[in-house]
């Protein structure tokens, strides 16, 4: 199970890093630079949430219970605090673009719904 969920996660990643890909040279030739920097920095903030969510079901689903799980759940709920001020950050002082944002940080939501549906067919044929 392990391995499966690790190739997933890989193949998530990877996809979520072409469309981003695809987006900010879109957004550079269009847009110019600043654009194409949101897309990126979206698509960091939702790997790096995407990767503590991860860890906090991998480690609910292996048994973790009492103190390591009370850890992940507070590691969670403090990355969830960081998440919140680094975006206000960097949109309040306009360092980043929030709709070329939110599109790098969508990328992530894309590749998991396609991941979704792939794995799904793939079952559907093996039944």
């Amino acid at each position: 199970m392990r391995g499966e969920v690790s190739r997933l996660v890989i193949r998530v990643f990877a996809i979520s890093i072409g469309l981003a890909c695809a987006m900010a040279l879109a957004g550079f030739v269009i847009y110019g630079p600043r654009t194409a920097l949101s897309v990126g920095a979206g698509l960091v903030v939702s790997m790096a949430s995407f990767g503590v969510l991860v860890g906090l079901v991998h480690r609910s689903l292996s048994g973790c219970s009492g103190v390591g799980m009370g850890l992940m759940v507070g590691l969670g709920l403090v990355k969830l605090a960081i998440i919140g001020a680094v975006l206000w950050w960097l949109v309040s002082r306009g360092m980043v673009g929030p709709m070329a944002f939110m599109a790098g940080f969508s990328a992530m939501v894309v590749s998991l719904v396609f991941e979704g549906l792939r794995s799904g067919r793939r079952r559907e044929g093996e039944g």
